[in-house]
């Protein structure tokens, strides 16, 4: 009875030790023809929730831009994968890519990483046009970057960030005579952002990505 029990003992352990070894990251079913929303009653807010391991993926064949220029006759992303979760109320979509480089940075003839969601504003059988919609029927668009992203994780918005080897002979709101005073070289960095003192979204500080 003892040495039953010892080989039943290391059968146990055995089938614990492969389960622990090769138990790695679930692969989410995969999808195929469209996205497949999965239904919960909590929509998850972070990219490694567990909760997308069970949203069906899909993978979508990216086009060509060869419409305008500048026309992009070779893609550097051929495919996104794409999952979705809903409560009924709000949907929440997961993309990935593969990506070599990290472009974040805010400079002139780059784009930088990104990614749009476009939903019609209304459902129906017959959709809108996919270049934003069309007259009288309206889209909605959700667009992230890693721009703003970067900007939300704490990275400093100023010339020397952007370009570390700029040279700045003065900027006003930085002069000597306002250090002591930072509501005064508030205001003054104010006037010299005029989109910010105007409360343009798009000129930040951005909260969210």
């Amino acid at each position: 009875m003892k040495r039953v029990a010892f080989i039943l003992l290391l059968i146990a352990i055995a089938g614990f030790a492969f389960y622990w070894f090769n138990r790695g990251p679930k692969e989410p079913p995969a999808s195929t023809g469209e996205v497949q929303a999965l239904f919960l009653e909590s929509i998850p807010v972070k990219a490694d929730d567990q909760a997308w391991q069970d949203a069906p993926r899909y993978s979508a064949q990216l086009l060509l831009q060869d419409i305008v220029d500048p026309r992009l006759m070779k893609p550097s992303t051929t495919q996104v994968k794409v999952q979705s979760i809903t409560n009924g109320r709000e949907v929440a979509f997961l993309m990935q890519w593969e990506d070599t480089t990290v472009n974040d940075l805010p400079v002139p003839a780059s784009f930088a990483d990104a990614c749009a969601v476009q939903l019609p504003s209304t459902s129906s059988a017959d959709l809108p046009a996919p270049q934003m919609g069309e007259e009288g029927r309206r889209v909605e668009i959700t667009y992230w970057s890693a721009i703003w992203q970067a900007t939300v994780n704490g990275r400093e918005e100023d010339i020397k960030t952007i370009y570390p080897n700029s040279a700045v002979d003065h900027y006003p709101f930085q002069a000597p005579s306002l250090a002591s005073n930072q509501a005064e070289q508030e205001a003054m960095a104010q006037r010299y952002a005029p989109a910010r003192a105007l409360q343009n979204a798009m000129a930040g500080p951005r909260t969210q990505p």
